[in-house]
């Protein structure tokens, strides 16, 4: 028992340090702290739960039996549900990695492919934040009706949590919250770290207590102000016309063949034959220069002698290096000329491949593009078999050591059954597999490389679309929103939401101060210690008291936001923006005009509140900020 104490307590350790060091975006891992939040407690036996084995809605029934004992605890696995439905939207309609750059739905949802999502629509986007808004209503009401009530503490395990992203009822791997989240807020080298040394396997407890309901509650309002805020510029609009713009472009009428394949064929092979002419003509030049090189050399071997160090020696050697340059001179130009010669004539081979792909588009079979396309819909198969084969695998190994303690015959014929049936599942999921290997081979050598060379223009074209385009579409999604007028009581929403959040957040600094017992704790007061081995000394909570102060005076307008284009002593009045807003045109609030409607004179919020935060946390404020809320 007190190995298994020492153990917590030392994984505690590892895992607060390197998680509070690790999380470097506050704002974008919001959503994946609250749920990590929620998960990282319990007690010893991991997985032996209800919640491990049949899930969140399963756990939600349960507790809802008797929301009055079980309100505090009802709420948060409310909170996790929502970032469940979250996930099984996405893979329903086969979104996958494609929401990572949006508010809420950032969660990478790593091999988890649907192989026939459903068809997507405009106002899907809206609808998936509609409904996360909505239930964190929802938990909100659970929660204060488990205030009214008394709030009862709860345990959770670490290992009991998992989204049941394809919604099939069983647990996988993939579906596991410590993979989904750990990518989103542990950097690269310290979960490569973790997941070597086990931190992340072994178990944790954190006792959620009293103070902590109303920190989860402060949370779900900041959660649902987001949303509320996106909502109030609904991207549904933007997301129509794009769809509708992007399936014009496909039927885009095609125009006759401009370019001459065969004489473009021709082209290529004189530029080829021009680049090998450069190449030996360049290998000459170098050769020819090498006697004058190793002359520079020697010389200079000469100079570092004893007894060359007094000044005229050195001048002299420097003059016979100098003649030799200029001797040289001739060839290091043409060198230099050849060097120009051959990107200007690579750039030309490339353009003119560029014409050679075009006129083959049509006789080649697929487009690279589309190789891409289905290349990539192996890969995402390939994954989602993956997944399977893995739950399978575990399933197997569980039934197994089932059958190995079964104690009589009949439990043991029941268990050879099951396990005839899943090592038959198990080898179709390998025949599969296998399959989809072949297919990507076939794949591969049917992209030859006379294709690939023919291709090379459109490749780069392709690689800096696949790149850059997504980047570039949440942009567009984005300002094209802000631009359309918003809905003002979704933004009233949002600013209600905000100020509750502020509300909450001081209740919990107000009963954590009170708190005497030291349990386990999940943010600890001076007095106490957390769960996760970090420290909270007073003045650091002191200094988030003045940024929530600052907080809530911008959003009733007692404070300004400042301007720097904006005249002296002016500033942004958010709350008169509440009160009447506007579409925000991104450059016209660059220069300032956008927010001229908005503006007042008086009292601008300055970074001092931010900055002693900062200095108290040792430049953590994002990190602890995050960690706050």
């Amino acid at each position: 028992m007190v190995a298994r104490e020492n153990l917590e307590r030392e994984t505690r350790r590892t895992i607060a340090k390197k998680v509070m060091i690790s999380m470097k975006k506050p704002l974008s891992r919001t959503l994946a702290t609250l749920a990590l939040a929620a998960t990282l407690a319990g007690p010893a036996g991991a997985q032996q739960g209800e919640l491990a084995s049949a899930g969140l809605t399963q756990r939600i029934e349960t507790l809802s039996a008797d929301p009055a004992a079980n309100g505090f605890e009802l709420g948060a696995m409310m909170v996790l549900r929502a970032v469940e439905k979250s996930l099984q939207t996405r893979y329903d309609y086969g979104l996958g990695d494609r929401m990572v750059n949006l508010p809420l739905l950032r969660l990478n949802m790593g091999p988890m492919r649907n192989p026939n999502p459903r068809e997507k629509t405009p106002d899907l986007v809206a609808s998936m934040i509609a409904t996360f808004v909505e239930d964190m209503a929802e938990a909100q009401k659970v929660l204060a009706r488990a205030e009214r009530d008394g709030v009862q503490p709860f345990e959770l395990t670490l290992q009991d949590i998992w989204f049941d992203m394809d919604g099939d009822g069983t647990r996988s791997e993939a579906e596991s919250a410590m993979k989904l989240l750990a990518p989103v807020i542990l950097d690269r080298r310290v979960r490569r770290e973790m997941e070597k040394s086990g931190a992340l396997e072994q178990p944790l407890t954190i006792r959620f207590d009293v103070a902590d309901q109303s920190w989860l509650a402060a949370y779900t309002h900041l959660l649902a102000g987001v949303g509320n805020a996106i909502l109030a510029f609904d991207p549904t609009p933007v997301i129509a016309n794009l769809d509708a713009q992007l399936a014009a472009v496909k039927d885009a009428p095609r125009i006759p063949n401009y370019w001459d394949q065969d004489a473009v064929k021709a082209e290529i092979e004189t530029l080829k034959a021009e680049q090998e002419r450069i190449k030996a003509r360049s290998q000459e030049l170098r050769e020819m220069q090498k006697p004058f090189d190793d002359r520079i050399r020697a010389l200079r071997d000469e100079m570092r002698k004893p007894e060359n160090k007094p000044r005229e020696k050195r001048d002299a050697l420097n003059a016979q290096i100098k003649d030799i340059r200029e001797a040289m001179r001739p060839l290091t130009d043409e060198r230099s000329d050849l060097g120009r010669q051959s990107r200007l004539a690579r750039n030309e081979l490339r353009a003119a491949e560029s014409k050679l792909a075009q006129t083959e588009e049509e006789t080649t079979g697929p487009s690279l593009d589309d190789l891409r396309r289905m290349s990539k819909q192996l890969l995402d198969e390939r994954r989602s078999l993956q997944a399977e084969r893995d739950s399978l695998s575990a399933r197997k190994q569980e039934t197994a050591d089932q059958r190995q303690a079964a104690t009589t015959d009949a439990q043991r014929k029941a268990l050879d059954a099951e396990l005839e049936k899943l090592t038959a599942a198990l080898s179709q999921n390998m025949d599969a597999i296998g399959e989809n290997m072949k297919k990507s081979r076939d794949m591969r050598r049917d992209m030859t490389r006379a294709q690939l060379d023919a291709r090379r223009g459109f490749d780069r074209r392709s690689m800096v679309r696949d790149q850059v385009r997504p980047a570039i579409d949440i942009a567009y999604l984005v300002l094209e929103s802000l631009a359309q007028k918003p809905d003002r009581a979704r933004l009233q929403a949002a600013q209600s939401n905000w100020l509750n959040m502020i509300a909450h957040n001081r209740i919990f600094w107000r009963e954590l101060a009170r708190e005497t017992d030291n349990d386990r704790e999940w943010i600890p007061n001076p007095d106490q210690q957390s769960a996760l081995g970090i420290e909270v000394p007073a003045r650091m909570a002191e200094a988030w008291q003045k940024i929530l102060s600052d907080a809530e005076a911008v959003l009733e307008g007692r404070l300004l936001l400042p301007h720097p284009l904006m005249p002296d002593g002016t500033g942004i009045s958010l709350a008169a923006y509440f009160a009447d807003p506007g579409p925000i045109d991104l450059i016209e609030w660059i220069h300032g005009i956008g927010a001229y409607p908005y503006a007042a004179r008086g009292s601008q919020i300055t970074a001092q509140s931010w900055s002693q935060f900062s200095r108290f946390t040792h430049g953590r404020a994002g990190t602890f900020a995050l960690f706050f809320n």
